[in-house]
Order: structure tokens, then C-alpha cells, then sequence
């Protein structure tokens, strides 16, 4: 399933810059994959009825405690790294917006 999921994701990318999302990919739990595939299906649904991404709603996001960067934070910036190193800066510019 990881194997299958770090494919996946990795075709995503640019062409160019499918070896260097894999690296990255590589590096991340189950989880964090899982996370990730369930954020672009997520994705790629609601651009079918018109929803820009919105990720996390400010009113929804869990609190942080004691300086420590929330689960949910930690997984969005997965994502914005994901992002960039798939050569899509415009859409990383989004879900940072959206945090």
C-alpha cells in the first residue's frame, strides 16, 4: 500500500521533478501518505463542483498546546512541501493561504 501510494502521489509531479517528489515522498510516515492521497482526492472532488481548497478552516483547526505545532498544521505543511517539490507553487501558495 505505501509503495502504491508514493507511486501514485509521484506521478502527480512534473515529469522533471518526479525523482525528487519520490525522495520526498520516501521520507513520509503511512499516515502522512494516507493524509496526503486523502487531501487530493478530497481535492479533486470538490474541484468537480466549483470549491476552491480551503483545507482547514480557521474556526475547525485544533488548538495548539504548549508551542507544539498541531497535528493538522504538521500535515498542511506536508502538503505545501509536497507542493513545491511537485513544481506547483501556485497551488502551494494556496493551501498556505488556506491554513
Amino acid at each position: 500500500m505505501r509503495n502504491s501510494l508514493v507511486a501514485a502521489l509521484a506521478a502527480c509531479a512534473e515529469t522533471s521533478l518526479r525523482p525528487r517528489a519520490r525522495r520526498f515522498l520516501s521520507g513520509l510516515s503511512s499516515d502522512e501518505l494516507e493524509f496526503l492521497a486523502g487531501f487530493f482526492g478530497g481535492w479533486i472532488l470538490e474541484a468537480n463542483t466549483g470549491n476552491e481548497v480551503r483545507g482547514a478552516g480557521k474556526q475547525n483547526r485544533p488548538e495548539v498546546r504548549g508551542g507544539m505545532v498541531s497535528d493538522l498544521d504538521h500535515k498542511l505543511i506536508l502538503v505545501h512541501e509536497y507542493l513545491c517539490c511537485a513544481g506547483t507553487p501556485q497551488l502551494a501558495a494556496r493551501v498556505e493561504s488556506a491554513r
